[in-house]
């Protein structure tokens, strides 16, 4: 049995988004229960030697019926991946769970996205990223290089 400090902490951005460091499959059966209908994955494949590949995540996700995409990247997200996660955050109706290495990247790329929506207001991505340990104060620059 695994002890508690070993699990991957889920960090709730809003409701219905939170974010998490490197899911293992065990993870997604947590999250399942939990009630996430969706995870996004943010990070790629071999970035880290020993991390679960992510076909393996995306098979545990969907045999527990939930929804899986994958949208690495590594440093800025890139227009197409915030166009994507856009669209997911538009169309999804439960709650997410984005991961990456420590879940800094999926919270940059959720604040870019929520905000672009109008589904959050700036300052209140910026809160919710610092109430959960994310930086979030270049967040005007990230919108701006958006616009």
């Amino acid at each position: 049995m695994r002890h508690c400090a070993d699990m991957t902490h889920f960090k709730p951005l809003t409701e219905t988004f939170s974010v998490c460091a490197q899911l293992t499959v065990d993870d997604v059966k947590r999250a399942a229960d939990a009630g996430y209908t969706a995870i996004i994955c943010n990070r790629p494949d071999d970035e880290e030697a020993g991390q679960p590949n992510h076909q393996d995540i995306q098979n545990a996700a969907e045999s527990m019926g939930l929804r899986y995409y994958f949208l690495p990247f590594k440093g800025p997200a890139t227009p197409e991946i915030v166009n994507q996660t856009q669209e997911i955050l538009k169309t999804e109706t439960g709650p997410i769970l984005a991961h990456c290495r420590s879940g800094t990247r999926s919270t940059n790329v959720w604040a870019v996205a929520a905000v672009r929506n109008g589904q959050i207001s700036m300052d209140d991505a910026i809160a919710a990223g610092r109430e959960q340990g994310y930086d979030l104060s270049h967040l005007p620059e990230r919108l701006a290089a958006f616009s």
